[in-house]
């Protein structure tokens, strides 16, 4: 067994890594932090051999970070075992001890990122107290602020990208208020929305059967679809190919006036996971917001691009660089790490913005997508089995 583990490792150089990222718009490039791949199969002997490279080579370094970033989804909630040896239930506390030992260092910095733009800022920082991490009085407004300040989520840099754009009149895709909140608080206020905040539901114009006679109705009669300067597809639960046709012909028609509107997607995600079935444990998964803007870009041809504002985008990378003078996070990602597990998003992220990547198997992604993963800025610098094995 020792020997079929020896030979899944492998190290890939800096310079091959770099080589082979794709710098297309929403990513920079960066310098790759190389990882061995220490074992091929979710065994038992597999877990045990990552528990036994991280104590002999990770753990020291781990502990030399600043700045620890988390995702949220399949890292602190929403967790399975990889191993199968205890439930949802009695992980998710082990996991939730060790992040608030971090966040009473007072030398470390806590960040929690979410590519879910359901939530506001002050609505996560609830969602998160809720799942017991603790951040000690947030009825003081002063804490409250401090933490507010350590949170980042899609809707918050959705809001600041179309702020920064110019974007006075976007038409907004999405099944919760928390987005919008955040398009008011960056002085966006003439914002169309697919959801009725007051009734909690989504309007009904925009739940018909897609044919030429509602689509017309939108376009030329409806004054709400007058003057919209970009399309923003939030976590939208409710779409439907309606709203789609409304969006592709709103973008076709700006083109052909010479004044093209962007397509703004909150994230990148294909999936995510949703939680647990009510037997056998497993993944219940979603389907990510960065599918439902492929559902608009799709239907051109060439493939529309979309603008992404969540991990792993340029956009955000340099929110977190940027200096607090600067409006920004004022992270030193040389001294940072990303929590995470998934693939596309997390370590990808990690890697462009030169950060070490924890990728845990808790969530999305599996060993042996880790294993196939053939592209080296998607390979992370440590694996462990769950956070709570740091």
């Amino acid at each position: 067994k020792s020997s079929e583990i020896a030979a899944g490792l492998f190290e890939i150089t800096s310079e091959e890594a770099n080589s082979r990222i794709d710098d297309s718009s929403n990513h920079v490039p960066s310098k790759i932090n190389p990882a061995p791949l220490p074992c091929r199969h979710s065994d038992t002997s597999s877990f045990e051999m990552l528990r036994s490279l991280w104590n002999e080579k990770g753990q020291a370094e781990f502990g030399t970070m600043e700045t620890f970033i988390f995702d949220c989804d399949g890292v602190l909630w929403n967790v399975n075992d990889p191993e199968r040896k205890i439930t949802p239930n009695e992980l998710q506390p082990k996991i939730i001890s060790k992040v608030n030992e971090l966040l009473r260092d007072e030398k470390k910095r806590v960040l929690f990122v979410t590519n879910n733009s359901h939530e506001t800022r002050r609505g996560f920082i609830e969602k998160l107290k809720t799942h017991n991490i603790d951040f000690g009085n947030t009825l003081d407004e002063s804490v409250m602020s401090r933490v507010e300040a350590n949170m980042v989520t899609a809707g918050f840099t959705t809001a600041k990208l179309l702020k920064q754009m110019g974007i006075r009149r976007p038409l907004v895709f999405t099944s919760t208020a928390g987005i919008l909140h955040e398009l008011r608080a960056c002085g966006i206020e003439g914002y169309i929305s697919t959801y009725d905040e007051a009734q909690n539901v989504q309007k009904d114009k925009y739940m018909k059967v897609c044919n030429k006679e509602a689509l017309d109705r939108l376009l030329m009669e409806d004054e709400d679809h007058k003057g919209i300067d970009a399309i923003v597809m939030g976590w939208d639960f409710n779409l439907t190919t309606l709203k789609i046709g409304l969006a592709v012909n709103l973008i076709k028609w700006s083109e052909e006036n010479s004044k093209p509107i962007p397509l703004v997607t909150c994230s990148s995600d294909a999936s995510g996971v949703l939680g647990c079935s009510s037997r056998e444990d497993r993944k219940i998964r979603a389907v990510g917001n960065g599918a439902l803007g492929a559902a608009v870009a799709q239907c051109f041809d060439p493939p529309l691009p979309q603008i992404f504002c969540g991990k792993p985008s340029q956009h955000l990378l340099k929110l977190i660089r940027d200096s607090e003078g600067e409006d920004g996070y004022g992270v030193d990602c040389s001294k940072a790490v990303m929590v995470g597990d998934t693939i596309q998003t997390d370590i990808e992220f990690a890697n462009r913005g030169s950060m070490k990547s924890l990728f845990v198997l808790t969530g999305v992604n599996s060993l042996e997508d880790m294993n196939q993963e053939a592209q080296p800025h998607r390979q992370s610098t440590w694996i462990l089995p769950s956070f709570c094995d740091i």
